[in-house]
């Protein structure tokens, strides 16, 4: 019954903490290029499948 984009958010979420600590640490700002980064077009129109079918799932449990 879980939501299965949640495992995923919940890594980033983990993984950027821990590159953020280690910027930090080594005095370093690549974590901030990375989030100045734009995306190809074709990387957005797979997150909106992506979260379609989150829905759809969503949807089909009954939730």
């Amino acid at each position: 019954m879980m939501n299965p984009l949640a495992v995923i958010v919940a890594l980033y979420m983990i993984v950027g903490l821990v590159w953020m600590t280690i910027d930090l640490c080594r005095n370093n700002d690549s974590f901030d290029r990375l989030t100045k980064f734009k995306p190809h077009w074709s990387f957005i129109v797979v997150l909106i499948i992506l979260t379609a079918a989150n829905w759809w799932w969503n949807i089909q449990k009954g939730l």
